[in-house]
């Protein structure tokens, strides 16, 4: 598959996103193998006092610099250069993601990956010799890379050299032919495998290389379901008997091919850390009362590395300030609570629990244990990412509350009172809505432990907060009705719980906000946010209210953590239940992350509803009025979705994970997320946006709670959607629009359609432009619909002209004995699209499937169908196809 260029989400915000794909066209560099990635030297992309010819770079001196856009640094640890040096002084830093000028010798920031002290000289100015550079950090996903040139102490600064190419390398897999073994027992040697294995028989490898390595994979046909393989070093034989030995993997209980002609893949994960070279047996054994005879044949076997996938941290630490909850790997969301005035910075130190893994703040990555600078002069925060050498992300945040000392209270208890208490530790009031009422601005409303029944809105000043005990201390019993329906659909905020109006500076936090009234009687709604800015709802449980828990609209800088949401099915639901547990109304600069959301009533997880709407927002604004309601860098991530699989719309169509309905959206984000049904980006249609959604790095496995699996993964309606790094297994439609209107700006790539059932891969109804789907795998799954079998287009188009279409470097997979003929299936037979010239259909792999396009190929990929990764013996990495990184595939 070709080169992913760096994400379009931080590089088009100016151009747009067809202009910036039609730039990568051009500056993208020329596709290396999987193991070897070279550049020749005089293709940089920048670079500060330097010279180049038609076939290097030079005339350096120290401090000079040269950089090398869009390399996809994944998983190399050498880099090669093939330079003339003639001083023996020159000193070389290799570094990723810095900034500069382009006008001076300055670099800020960026990781050193690699460092060269000192050379041997070249014998004259012509001469080009290689020199190796260990790198330090393995990385994964495009980079520039920045080559610093230095001098050791003394030395001259001046006339340091040249550089003909860079080659980055990584460790290569080795293939072996099972039938060159150098010992066995009890086996056949056929021209092609081993042979006629039973139970206790055994090959050997002399002279086996295994430094680095982490598996092996066996291409072999197992016929009985009890086979057991053994994996052992440096054994002993002697007289058909393996004595001794270390036992490095095991594979036990295979799965059955359906006949001895008939191979497939397994893989054993080795049980340690090995170095050197070494002798290799296989010792083939039966599990407890399986057949000793007859267990298959082997054809070969490989050597490969996997790159360590652990993006957790092992410590974080902070200068100042106190950290909650206290630090543990499995948890991603922080608040530091920082108190007087005086602190307005915290140095944040991550260290990772991979040594190979590193992390990203910012756009600039940083080797575990660098300090990052967080502010702390007022309510916000800040993210970082930890990336794993494989390409696995994990998203961290810390939020930042101030607190003072002028604190209030509420109490559970016999001394508390509205009438005669002040508020104070001795003298508690008893009601969150009289506290709300009597708290001066900037206070902090301590709810003690406790039950406490509300029957009045609490109506929160600017500044005030509000902090319990936590949610199975702090419980609050919302008794606040509103029949919606019956007041013309008006969503009255005024029934909320909680009320903030014009607020900033302040934070809701650790308690539980239950809307239960009876059986078949709910509260209203729980928390309304409006016209504010810098606030914080974090380490909260909202549940069983009517309408929704958390509105927010009109708001700026709102961070929404660590939160559990849920809404239980009443025994009778209306059509305008399928409200969301957050509704989101206008935003900018706001984070919703690491929820929980179970929607049990046939609503959405989450969707948008501009202040002010109706249930028909098209008849609350004039004709030509801009009705979309905008979300600007809001940002979803560490979500768990779990919706019902029918909803309350559309006569129980499926239902909705994350709705952004009529929204106009820009630089928004969806990613790092569990979602078990669909996503909707269905809002404006304007072409003239500059990037509006990217779904990325989620697990979108689509498995309903309820009836058979019928659904759409993401439903693409906006422009300038970048789909990218997600797992999408099962359903209907993966990326799929309904409506009559022509698409455009979608760019999808190196995700994984797993196990698809039914109609097509890309659905648009109205026609599709300016889009491209390269670098995806997409399997189709054996028990596809009978009705579906043999027929399973890749793409359904609408009428008009399909234009600037890009499908490229995709493997396509039919993992059963269907052999689709389809391609491109018109939505309306009577009026079928049109393919323009641009509709550019190029170099992409069809496996059990018809082709279509220009050079095609067809050959078995040699997929794991279970890690998604290629075997070095596949015949298609000489075809520009390569295992896709950073996927969240379930384990």
């Amino acid at each position: 598959m070709e080169p992913r260029m760096e994400s379009l989400w931080s590089k088009c915000v100016v151009v747009g996103l067809l202009a910036c794909m039609l730039l990568s066209m051009l500056v993208l560099p020329a596709k290396a193998s999987v193991n070897v990635l070279r550049v020749e030297g005089e293709s940089y992309s920048a670079g500060y006092n330097i010279s180049k010819t038609s076939t290097y770079v030079g005339w350096f001196d120290a401090y000079d610099w040269v950089r090398y856009d869009n390399l996809d640094m994944t998983g190399y640890t050498e880099l090669k250069l093939n330079a003339n040096f003639m001083n023996a002084n020159t000193k070389i830093d290799v570094i990723l993601d810095a900034a500069d000028t382009g006008t001076s010798t300055t670099l800020t920031g960026g990781m050193v990956i690699g460092t060269m002290n000192g050379t041997t000289p070249d014998v004259n100015g012509t001469t080009f010799t290689s020199r190796t550079i260990k790198l330090n950090q393995q990385v994964s996903g495009f980079h520039k890379v920045y080559l610093r040139f230095l001098v050791t102490t003394g030395g001259s600064a001046s006339g340091l050299g040249s550089i003909d190419w860079l080659e980055f390398s990584k460790l290569a897999p080795t293939l072996i032919q099972a039938e060159s073994y150098s010992a066995g027992s009890g086996v056949t040697r056929q021209p092609t495998y081993v042979g006629y294995i039973d139970a206790y028989d055994w090959v050997r490898y002399d002279i086996v290389n295994l430094t680095g390595y982490t598996d092996i994979t066996f291409n072999a046909s197992i016929t009985k379901g009890t086979t057991k393989i053994d994996v052992l070093m440096d054994a002993t034989d002697s007289g058909g008997v393996i004595s001794g030995g270390t036992k490095i993997g095991s594979l036990e209980g295979a799965v059955v091919d359906k006949d001895s002609n008939t191979y497939s893949l397994r893989t054993i994960s080795l049980n340690q850390q090995i170095l050197g070279v070494h002798k290799l047996y296989f010792r083939f054994l039966v599990t407890t009362g399986g057949s000793a005879s007859g267990l298959g044949n082997l054809d070969w076997f490989e050597l490969s590395r996997t790159p360590p996938s652990n993006a957790d941290l092992k410590q974080l630490t902070v200068s100042a300030g106190m950290l909650q909850p206290a630090f543990s790997s499995s948890v991603t969301a922080y608040t530091l609570t920082v108190t007087g005035g005086s602190t307005s910075q915290v140095q944040v130190t991550p260290q990772t629990s991979d040594a190979t893994a590193y992390f990203t703040f910012n756009n600039t990555s940083y080797k575990s244990g660098s300090s990052i600078a967080l502010d702390t002069s007022q309510v916000g925060q800040m993210r970082f990412t930890v990336v794993s050498e494989e390409g696995r992300e994990k998203v961290y945040t810390i939020a930042v509350q101030r607190r003072n000392d002028l604190m209030y209270y509420v109490a559970d208890s016999s001394i508390a009172s509205d009438t005669t208490g002040t508020g104070s530790s001795t003298a508690p009031w008893r009601t969150l809505a009289n506290a709300c009422a009597n708290a001066p601005e900037g206070s902090i409303i301590q709810v003690l432990e406790g039950n406490y029944d509300e029957t009045s809105p609490c109506l929160l000043k600017s500044g005030t907060s509000i902090q319990g005990q936590g949610t199975t201390k702090t419980k609050i019993f919302s008794k606040i009705t509103h029949d919606m329906q019956g007041s013309g659909w008006n969503y009255d905020e005024n029934k909320f719980l909680i009320q903030v109006r014009n607020g900033s500076n302040a934070t809701i936090s650790d308690l539980s906000i239950n809307g239960r009234i009876s059986d078949s009687s709910r509260s209203h709604a729980g928390i309304f946010l409006h016209d504010s800015s810098r606030m914080l709802i974090h380490d909260v449980e909202i549940t069983d209210f009517d309408f929704t828990a958390i509105w927010i609209a009109n708001v700026t800088n709102v961070h929404i953590y660590n939160a559990e949401l849920n809404k239980y099915k009443l025994p009778t639901d209306n059509t305008w239940n399928r409200s969301g547990n957050i509704m989101l109304g206008d935003a900018t600069d706001t984070t919703i992350h690491d929820l929980k959301v179970y929607e049990d009533r046939g609503g959405d997880g989450m969707a948008t509803m501009r202040y002010g709407w109706k249930m028909n927002p098209y008849q609350q604004f004039p004709p030509g009025t801009d009705y979309y309601l905008k979300l600007v860098r809001v940002l979803f991530y560490n979500l768990n979705i779990d919706v019902r699989q029918q909803g309350l719309w559309g006569n129980g169509q499926p239902g909705i994970a994350i709705e952004l309905w009529s929204a106009d959206p820009t630089d928004t984000e969806i990613s790092h997320s569990t979602i078990n049904d669909n996503l909707s980006i269905a809002g404006s249609n304007k072409s003239g946006q500059a990037h509006s959604v990217r779904i990325h790095h989620n697990d979108l496995t689509q498995s309903p709670r309820n009836g058979s699996i019928y659904s759409y993964a993401i439903e693409a309606i906006n422009p300038n959607i970048e789909i990218d790094h997600n797992y999408i297994k099962y359903g209907y439609y993966p990326i799929a629009d309904f409506s009559p209107d022509k698409r455009s700006g979608h760019f999808i790539h190196d995700n994984i359609f797993d196990r698809l059932e039914g109609i097509d891969v890309l659905h648009y109804r109205g026609g599709v432009s300016d889009t491209k789907f390269i670098n995806n795998i997409v399997v189709l799954d054996d028990n596809v619909r009978d009705y579906e079998k043999g027929n399973y287009p890749f793409m359904i188009l609408g009428g008009g002209t399909a234009d600037n279409i890009t499908i490229s470097s995709n493997i396509l997979y039919e993992a059963g004995t269907y052999n689709n003929g389809l391609f491109v299936k018109p939505q309306n037979a009577s009026a079928p699209p049109t393919l323009g010239a641009n509709f550019k259909v190029s170099s992409n792999l069809f496996f059990n499937w018809s082709t279509y396009g220009t050079t095609p190929s067809t050959s078995n990929p040699l997929l794991d169908l279970k890690r998604f990764r290629l075997s070095s013996g596949t015949p298609v990495y000489g075809l520009g196809f390569h295992d896709i990184q950073g996927v969240p595939i379930p384990k």
